[in-house]
């Protein structure tokens, strides 16, 4: 495949916990079926009880099996660095933060020409992920193998499915922004995903806009709740 693929150091600690087995990782459904929401500090039981048309940021808190949303930037800040999350997440909304603001500024020709490298970027990266695992003899949903070719240096970032449970047609993501999910025909797409090792936001809109969704945990997560089927764009923090 040729260069290997180095983990993010910001992840580097939860990666190191595998072999030791204090990540909830190895092809283990770490969602449970039955998700909770708490929005500003307020928790509702039904997946419908909560509009994901709110401007927030939300996490996954994956062993609490726990959406955690708010509308206020502080806040969440806080609640994500209490719980314990590896990384700096005011460096990461920082950086994103950056990048929508050069992105709303490109006129229509360096949309289209960042379209264009992203979608043959994203068609190589497809190809040589498609050919590595099928040189491995490895299925996109066998999650252990994917562990494995990881752990080897061979595969990171995301991958990410149609169907709930990590199954079903699948696309892999390199860890780069991803404005338009619609240029790789994903828009509105994503039941699920298996996170390499990256620490990653989902945003309803594109280019980075209205609520999004944080994930942070190196994991499988096979429910994503009311963000199933409503993800445009993605941002990686690596």
């Amino acid at each position: 495949m040729g260069a290997r693929v180095v983990r993010p150091p910001a992840l580097s600690a939860a990666v190191q916990g595998l072999d030791s087995g204090c990540s909830p990782i190895m092809g283990v459904n770490i969602m449970p079926k039955k998700l909770s929401y708490v929005l500003d500090g307020k928790k509702f039981d039904r997946d419908e009880s909560v509009d994901p048309d709110i401007d927030a940021d939300s996490y996954v808190d994956a062993r609490a099996g726990v959406i955690r949303s708010y509308t206020d930037r502080k806040a969440f800040l806080k609640s994500f660095q209490d719980a314990g999350f590896q990384g700096n997440i005011q460096d990461a909304v920082k950086k994103r933060d950056e990048i929508k603001t050069r992105y709303d500024a490109m006129n229509d020709l360096q949309r289209a020409a960042l379209q264009a490298e992203q979608v043959a970027e994203h068609a190589a990266k497809q190809r040589a992920i498609r050919n590595l695992l099928r040189k491995k003899g490895v299925s996109p949903e066998d999650h252990k193998a994917l562990l494995k070719l990881h752990k080897a240096g061979e595969i990171g970032s995301m991958i990410v499915y149609d169907h709930a449970g990590c199954v079903g047609d699948w696309c892999y993501l390199p860890p780069v922004p991803h404005p338009k999910l619609s240029w790789y025909d994903w828009n509105d797409r994503i039941s699920s995903l298996y996170n390499l090792g990256v620490l990653a936001s989902l945003h309803q809109h594109t280019w980075f806009r209205g609520s999004c969704l944080w994930v942070p945990d190196f994991a499988c997560y096979k429910n994503l709740g009311w963000w199933n089927k409503r993800i445009s764009s993605i941002f990686f923090y690596s």
